[in-house]
């Protein structure tokens, strides 16, 4: 709604007749039409035609808020008419004309799914006009709790239903409603569950041996034990065969959002995930593919207009990716299908945010108005995987992947980074970020497991140093499927595999359980606005990095070797006093100005005013 609302002075006229197909034709009853049937709607005073009108305009109206009017249905034709009233979408069309839907039997989108009509408030209301006579049919509006800000335009449509024969022709006729709904966008905010929030990303079809909502969800367990409060689930839709890539195919290749995937399971069983994940304490954040969907995607045929095609109106492909296609979101029918579905997900399942894939390659009015709709469900965690772009973070997005991180870390295993790369890379962190927007810490992702790798192979060595320093750094951590237990195993993103989990957790376990308590026990490494202050240390070597995260009330140090060989040196705290040991728990007395340690090859040390345990 959002390109049509931004240029509502434009209309077309407030009545129109037209001849239309059988198969664009409600299905609902009415009298078949007749080429001497003749009919009329227009805006009704006193039981009368009220000539000074020639739409129903409801004015300015607020979240809530209901309105009633009335129209004149009016038969001068030669015999009685049983007639249809309803109401349906309208969108500009490429010269600025306002345009009706033209599928009748489509889904009332927008104002026209507010619209009831005749003493029963039906949207979808039967009338019976003697011939020579009018009918007063009433209206009401309400507006839904998520209307969005701004104008809005439909169509009231009256008409006959079909004739008979293989060239049955219906008519009908047209008014135009409008409406203004009052407020504004408001700037992006994140839940308040998401302060001090560890993040784990899981791939359901790989997560357990079973493969399915039920093996992922007998596992949620391990995952309250470690200590994470959120989820990350890849996408869980139908997925395309045309072209399929592997044999199982691409989890973002999906034929339609608003069900899950058979071979997953069942929308029930999706619920007793949601169910058993909710009573871990889990908050469940859903993935969706917002640019592109499969080639055989449900709308493919039935709605071939809301895919970009080329001037022989076929599909145009992703490059390199064959088996998917783009949305066209010029279509602003498709834009309001897609908002309905991806609200099922809130309203349904309860879903607690979305990351979306893409996000920041669809137009931006659409995104806004998607966001600002969701998040009239719930308050919600809204995401994407793409790097922060500007605009698409004000009124929409707070969460980030931070692919930039990721990428810098992974040089630490040559050993050879040094701490002015290091200063650098936090420096342009904390300029890159301004809150409520917070980037997602990754060590891998699923393009990581597309490439055939894990993060062990990838860090090597400084594997522990990566992960300590995706806690520390300013950002929010997220611990990929398999991580915290050291998986080794690269698994094959198209084709059958799932991870094969340890009989006992290994030591990595509780080395990621500490972590998550090391966050958790200070603000200075909360999420919210980027927990403390972060500050570069003074070292006396190019190889120790060390920095600090500060709030006016806790302060957290962090020290780390770059180098592949054990490292003596020293670095200025900023802190006097007693402060704990992260490796080991034990007290030390620090000064200010100069403190010495000894770190192995990428070992690092963590002091914090309390022990950590």
């Amino acid at each position: 709604m959002g390109k049509q609302r931004g240029r509502l002075a434009i209309w077309l006229s407030a009545m129109s007749v037209l001849a239309i197909s059988s198969t664009t034709l409600s299905p609902h009853y009415a009298s078949p039409a007749f080429g001497n049937d003749v009919f009329s709607i227009s805006a009704a005073k006193d039981g009368k035609a009220d000539s000074s009108r020639t739409q129903i305009e409801f004015g300015s109206l607020s979240v809530g808020a209901k309105k009633s009017d009335n129209v004149l249905i009016s038969n001068t034709g030669s015999r009685s008419l049983v007639l249809l009233v309803f109401a349906r979408f309208t969108q500009l069309a490429e010269d600025g004309q306002t345009t009706l839907i033209s599928a009748t039997d489509s889904k009332p989108f927008g104002m026209a799914s507010w619209a009831l009509f005749g003493s029963k408030k039906a949207a979808d209301f039967n009338v019976t006009v003697a011939a020579g006579k009018s009918v007063v049919v009433p209206i009401e509006i309400t507006v839904p709790k998520d209307a969005y800000p701004g104008g809005y335009k439909a169509a009231i449509l009256v008409q006959t239903t079909l004739g008979t024969g293989n060239v049955a022709v219906g008519k009908r006729v047209a008014m135009y409603m409008t409406a203004n709904v009052a407020g504004s966008l408001r700037p992006a905010v994140n839940p308040t569950w998401m302060n001090d929030s560890v993040f784990y990303e899981m791939n359901i079809r790989q997560y357990s041996a079973t493969r399915n909502f039920a093996g992922a969800a007998a596992r949620l367990k391990e995952l309250k034990t470690l200590g994470v409060e959120a989820v990350i689930i890849n996408p869980i839709f139908p997925i395309g065969k045309s072209k399929m890539v592997g044999t199982l195919g691409s989890v973002f290749a999906s034929t339609d959002l608003s069900k899950v995937n058979p071979s997953l399971g069942t929308a029930t069983s999706f619920k007793s995930f949601m169910t058993s994940a909710k009573a871990s304490g889990l908050k469940v954040l859903l993935t969706v593919p917002l640019e592109t969907a499969a080639i055989d995607h449900q709308w493919s045929v039935s709605k071939s207009s809301w895919f970009k095609r080329n001037s022989a109106f076929n599909l145009e492909p992703v490059p390199s990716k064959e088996y998917l296609s783009y949305y066209e979101y010029q279509q602003e029918e498709l834009r309001q299908a897609m908002i309905e579905d991806l609200k099922s997900w809130v309203t349904g399942y309860d879903i607690d945010g979305f990351i979306f894939s893409g996000a920041t390659s669809v137009p931006r009015d659409f995104l806004d108005e998607l966001t600002f709709r969701l998040q009239r469900t719930k308050s919600l965690a809204l995401g994407t995987t793409d790097e922060i772009k500007s605009g698409y973070f004000t009124n929409s997005l707070t969460l980030t992947s931070n692919s930039t991180l990721l990428d810098s870390l992974a040089l630490l295993r040559t050993g050879t980074r040094t701490k002015a790369q290091l200063t650098t890379l936090l420096n342009s962190e904390v300029s890159k970020y301004k809150s409520p927007s917070l980037p997602l810490n990754h060590l891998s992702s699923y393009k990581t497991m597309e490439a055939g790798k894990t993060e062990t192979a990838r860090f090597a060595a400084s594997l522990s140093a990566a992960a300590m320093l995706s806690f520390t750094m300013p950002g929010a951590p997220v611990i990929f499927q398999g991580q915290e237990v050291g998986s080794i195993k690269a698994l094959k993103p198209f084709d059958s595999d799932f991870i094969v989990w340890p009989t006992r957790a290994p030591a990595t376990f509780a080395q990621y359980q500490k972590l998550i308590k090391l966050k958790k026990a200070n603000a200075a490494l909360f999420n919210e606005k980027f927990g403390g202050t972060a500050r570069v240390l003074t070292t006396t070597s190019n190889s120790l990095f060390a920095f600090s995260r500060s709030t006016s009330t806790n302060t957290v140090l962090v020290v780390v070797n770059l180098s592949s060989k054990t490292l003596k040196a020293r670095f200025n705290s900023g802190v006097t006093g007693t402060q704990f040991k992260y490796s080991d728990g034990r007290s030390v007395r620090m000064t200010a100005t100069s403190y010495e340690l000894t770190l192995p090859a990428f070992g690092f040390e963590i002091f914090t005013k309390t022990a950590v345990k």
